[in-house]
């Protein structure tokens, strides 16, 4: 976890610092890719493996999460966390509270709407910073 990563100063003339970089990058999740379409269960919640996850019902209607806590704990304060539907008929519903803080309400997860969240590490919480449709 980057909380526990060592301090290193990065000279550009050590041969090493590129994959030292590079092993930081994973542990931020920066740069890469989606997940595949993940099927959510309600009593299970999401489970946060990288930055951007697709979702989609594991029923065949809609399933509202209500797993507490709703999201897997974050690693560091402030880790960027995308969560974006991929079905109009198996749509997966948000609601505040259970390590979630929603600023609009509860969020249904259709194909093409995102809603993007930044960790609080010391209050262990989601915070929403927006939704959209793409």
């Amino acid at each position: 976890m980057l909380r526990d990563a060592p301090v290193k100063k990065i000279d550009e003339k050590d041969p090493d610092w590129q994959d030292w970089f590079e092993k930081l990058r994973d542990q931020v999740n920066f740069g890469e890719p989606p997940s595949d379409v993940v099927a959510i269960d309600a009593a299970t919640g999401i489970r946060v493996t990288t930055k951007l996850i697709r979702v989609i019902s594991n029923t065949a209607g809609n399933v509202t999460v209500t797993a507490n806590p709703a999201f897997t704990t974050g690693y560091y304060d402030g880790q960027d966390l995308i969560i974006e539907g991929s079905d109009d008929t198996k749509t997966v519903t948000l609601t505040d509270g259970n390590g979630v803080k929603l600023i609009n309400g509860n969020m249904v997860l259709k194909e093409n709407y995102v809603i993007r969240f930044h960790y609080n590490y010391s209050k262990k919480i989601w915070i929403e910073n927006y939704r959209n449709k793409l």
